[in-house]
């Protein structure tokens, strides 16, 4: 069967505690058997070992590997917009300066916390259905932006969707360079902070 054709959506969701418990056993077992020993060996029977769980036990949620691998993906990837989301609403009416400032640590906090988890996972977002993951996650995300940068106490936006996709496809490019490089956090988010708000700047009409 080709890959196209699989699966790939869990196969069935968790609807007590302990199931829960037993899928995010699952999935922190998955990633740290791709940190541990890479994609090719990344297999269920090792997640599985490493969960503690049986092989069978494990396809109870996920029929194949790759359903796995995208599960993980699409929990972290879930956890990045919630952030970003969040951090939408607070910083919602806030001036320019400071609202750009605070989405680039909200990104930073949620890919630099755990580089080598982001490494990892950077393996996987382009593989067998994780583009359309990572799209639908960055929609969600631009849609929020969008909103935030038409709310802007100082500035008004022509066209607020497509500053902000590419503000925040711009922010996530460098930040999956910087997951791979060793450049401190604390230049990053000087850089990042610097080029967002001049972008959004250069695009802006002061009210």
């Amino acid at each position: 069967m080709k890959p196209d054709n699989l699966q790939l959506q869990p196969r069935k969701m968790p609807v007590q505690s302990r199931s829960e418990a037993t899928v995010d056993a699952i999935l922190e077992a998955t990633l740290q058997v791709l940190i541990a020993e890479g994609l090719e060996r990344c297999t269920t029977t090792r997640v599985a070992e490493r969960a503690g769980v049986s092989v069978g036990t494990l396809y109870q949620y996920f029929p194949h590997k790759q359903s796995l691998l995208n599960s993980l993906l699409a929990r972290h990837l879930n956890e990045v917009s919630q952030a970003v989301i969040a951090c939408c609403g607070e910083q919602h009416g806030a001036a320019l300066q400071p609202m750009v400032g605070a989405l680039v640590s909200t990104l930073i906090e949620a890919k630099l916390a755990r580089p080598e988890a982001s490494r990892a996972l950077y393996m996987i977002a382009m593989d067998h259905g994780g583009d359309a993951i990572l799209h639908e996650v960055q929609d969600k995300m631009c849609r929020a932006v969008s909103v935030l940068l038409a709310s802007a106490a100082d500035a008004s936006f022509a066209q607020p969707q497509t500053v902000a996709v590419i503000l925040i496809t711009s922010l996530a490019g460098v930040l999956c360079h910087a997951v791979g490089s060793e450049t401190s956090p604390e230049t990053v988010h000087q850089h990042l902070n610097t080029m967002g708000y001049a972008y959004v700047k250069a695009y802006a009409v002061e009210r």
